[in-house]
């Protein structure tokens, strides 16, 4: 998400709420939404799927080598 809101030229906060509203909006019109959840690059703890953007610190670790959370919407199948 964070690619997003660079070229947005918006905080990676302001995109969350919008691209929330753009899944589910997807999900109602028939596609699946995968998550790949973030993870910490150290410690490998996954965060929840709801947390759509990129957290400040690991809560087991402290670290902040973080993977962002990878979002996919699949097209229905005709």
């Amino acid at each position: 998400m964070s690619w997003l809101a660079r070229e947005l030229g918006l905080k990676r906060g302001d995109v969350e709420d919008d691209l929330r509203h753009a899944l589910r909006s997807a999900k109602a019109a028939g596609h699946e939404i995968l998550v790949i959840p973030a993870r910490c690059r150290s410690c490998g703890f996954t965060f929840d799927k709801e947390k759509l953007s990129k957290p400040g610190k690991c809560p087991q670790c402290r670290g902040t080598r973080l993977f962002e959370p990878q979002i996919s919407v699949v097209a229905p199948r005709a």
